[in-house]
């Protein structure tokens, strides 16, 4: 979720979500391997636009320097929602959330002794985290194909 504190959007984004603002306002992101927000720039105003980026490897210190109105910043809606219910950051963009998927690896080596921590974050996410199928609308049988860069899918 986008978010950044009240006086921060005022500085920066009074004239709107453009990309002028977007090239301009500092952002806040994990580490340089972090896109979320340049997909979130790109999806909001339809530039590829790498932002002034201060990097913070932790989510809630992250969610910390937002509110200390470092940046603004891109959070998982379990750490956002808290935030913006006490008012502490405001949610810039109704109409544009980022959906990033979510993998956990394990190696090989130590598969067996993880198998009930995988498990448990499995159950988990399952119950916190939304879901693809909660975004997108159930493939029916012979629905045509989908376009993707002009070229057809085969049906299948």
């Amino acid at each position: 979720m986008p978010l950044c504190t009240q006086e921060f959007f005022e500085r920066w984004f009074s004239d709107g979500l453009t990309a002028e603002a977007f090239a301009r306002a500092p952002c806040l992101a994990y580490n340089l391997h972090d896109r979320l927000q340049i997909e979130f720039v790109a999806q909001t105003c339809g530039a590829a636009i790498l932002p002034p980026s201060h990097y913070i490897a932790d989510a809630r210190a992250l969610a910390e320097a937002a509110q200390a109105g470092m940046g603004w910043v891109m959070l998982p809606h379990l750490i956002a929602q808290p935030l913006i219910n006490d008012g502490r950051l405001v949610l810039f963009s109704r109409d544009n959330h980022y959906f990033s998927t979510l993998t956990w690896q394990v190696a090989r080596a130590t598969q067996g002794i993880m198998h009930p921590v995988t498990l448990a974050v499995r159950d988990t996410a399952s119950r916190l985290l939304v879901q693809t199928s909660q975004l997108m609308p159930p493939v029916q049988p012979n629905a045509p194909a989908l376009e993707h860069d002009g070229v057809q899918s085969p049906p299948s």
